[in-house]
């Protein structure tokens, strides 16, 4: 027979399909290894004789890397049963999902979130499908869900933040976020929170932004663009600007709103407040005390948001009032009022100067002004205390002599002494003060003196920071402050001089002041 000079197969001769007998006979059988099942020639051609292919086993694992959120694959691997014919395809069914391919794993792509799926799959050849494989669950995943934008917010001259909420993980933890700028595809990474700067940005250019999430699959899409913000260097409004070769200086001489606007300003700010008047008695022999200078307050870098701000200068004390040797006129100095910025802490006003009849000479330390320096306290000439200056020591307070004649209020550096006001602090040359307010062009610093006690006194002396209200009424010389007059310099927080049968000087009003470095407003 012609078989015989192919291979034999259990008696079956076999090979390609090329290989197959050319001369066959009707019920000649040989098996096809190229088809991979047996064919019989029925006179006019080789026909298929063989079965379906067998029960397939199937295993299941997650693609997961750059799928998109809302969408998760399976890859699903055959494995051919042997009791059938040979597979020449596929199905892979996961739900109302499913795959056909002539080759093993097939990829079933399937619309919803990461989560468990369930899989089963058939094999199929000429002679028909296989039973459904035994099904085999899966945890698939994907990228993560995009971001929901936040708010862009400036935070610097070149600089924005973003913040954003997050989405879904994608079935794996979400490593970091990125925020790209637009234009400019500038980015910013962060590995956890909702929040990210964006630094290196071009002042007065206009600005979106986007944020993508990434986990171990890839990035998610991109959120949608935020609000455009303009990020831009700060821009201050209100008072007088002085500036050395550092730092810009805004004084304040009376309470004032002003503006911020564009972005945050970080600046110093110094508070002083108002002075107060000293005090007057009407009969010779007895004494009044001068007004105690205002307390002084610093802050260190402050954040001036942007919009409004309120500057509360403090008003000096009024005087006492003097009347005639025959009148009980005797009249205690009134106390200084607060200077502050907004809602910070006070710098308080000082305490009024006393006199012979009065009730409480550098009261401001025990009606609220505990900051203010204290006045000086009154008495006789034989040397009988009958006022006390009280003064804390917040702020440079400090308190009026309380023993001997007329005394002088205390400096913002020194108690008063015997009819001598005390000196201004030399806190301000390490803290600071500009030229015209507070420091003359040798650097001679006149802030906080205190006020001079009746008779023949002085304010603050010149050397440790004029300032001091000057005597005022008669057998008096006083120095500091407006001379004479004894009115303290406006805009220091000095206090008055005394006065005897006369109106006595008023204190000097205060000053705010705030510092802050050039390149911050460049």
């Amino acid at each position: 027979m012609a078989f015989q000079q192919y291979p034999q197969k259990l008696g079956i001769p076999s090979g390609s399909t090329a290989n197959r007998p050319t001369n066959p006979v009707i019920g000649d059988t040989y098996y096809d290894g190229t088809l991979g099942f047996l064919i019989i020639w029925e006179g006019t051609a080789w026909v298929p004789c063989s079965a379906p292919a067998a029960q397939p086993t199937i295993t299941v694992t997650d693609v997961g890397t750059s799928v998109a959120y809302g969408t998760v694959q399976g890859s699903v691997a055959f494995t051919e049963g042997a009791a059938g014919g040979k597979a020449t395809g596929f199905t892979a069914t996961q739900g109302s999902f499913s795959t056909t391919g002539t080759s093993s794993p097939l990829v079933v792509v399937i619309t919803g979130n990461p989560g468990s799926y369930s899989f089963t799959g058939t094999a199929y050849n000429g002679f028909g499908t296989s039973p459904a494989a035994v099904s085999v669950s899966q945890t698939l995943t994907s990228v993560p869900q995009a971001p929901t934008i936040g708010t862009a917010t400036q935070d610097s001259p070149t600089s924005v933040t973003v913040t954003w909420t997050a989405g879904a993980t994608g079935g794996k933890t979400v490593t970091g976020y990125t925020v790209t700028s637009s234009p400019g595809s500038i980015t910013a990474t962060v590995t956890s929170g909702t929040s990210a700067t964006v630094t290196g940005l071009t002042s007065g250019t206009a600005y979106t932004f986007t944020v993508r999430a990434t986990n171990a699959n890839g990035n998610s899409a991109a959120s949608s663009a935020s609000n455009s913000v303009t990020p831009a260097y700060p821009v201050i409004t209100g008072g007088t600007l002085t500036s050395d070769a550092t730092y810009y200086y805004r004084a304040f001489t009376t309470t004032t709103t002003f503006s911020v606007s564009n972005a945050a300003l970080t600046a110093d700010v110094l508070c002083i407040a108002g002075g107060a008047g000293g005090g007057s008695d009407n009969y010779f022999d007895r004494q009044s005390g001068g007004g105690g200078a205002g307390g002084a307050i610093y802050f260190a870098n402050y954040s001036l948001t942007t919009g409004s701000h309120t500057s509360t200068v403090g008003g000096g004390g009024g005087p006492g009032l003097g009347g005639t040797s025959t009148s009980s006129a005797d009249s205690q100095g009134k106390d200084g009022t607060d200077s502050y910025l907004d809602s910070l802490t006070h710098a308080k006003g000082g305490g009024g100067g006393g006199c012979h009849t009065g009730t409480g000479a550098g009261s401001g330390a025990t009606t609220g002004n505990p900051g203010g320096c204290g006045g000086g306290g009154s008495g006789y000439d034989s040397g009988v205390s009958t006022q006390t200056g009280t003064g804390a020591t917040a702020s440079y307070g400090f308190a009026g002599s309380p023993t001997g004649s007329g005394k002088g209020g205390g400096g913002l550096g020194q108690v008063g002494q015997d009819r001598v006001g005390g000196d201004g602090t030399s806190a301000f040359s390490s803290w600071w003060v500009t030229a015209g307010y507070g420091v003359n062009s040798g650097g001679t610093y006149y802030i906080g003196g205190g006020g001079t006690g009746w008779n023949t006194g002085q304010g603050a002396s010149t050397a440790g920071g004029k300032g001091g209200g000057g005597q005022c009424g008669a057998n008096g010389s006083g120095s500091g402050g407006s001379t004479g007059s004894g009115t303290g310099a406006t805009n220091t927080g000095s206090g008055g001089g005394a006065s005897h049968m006369a109106t006595a000087g008023s204190g000097g009003s205060g000053l705010v002041i705030l510092r802050y470095l050039k390149t911050a407003v460049v």
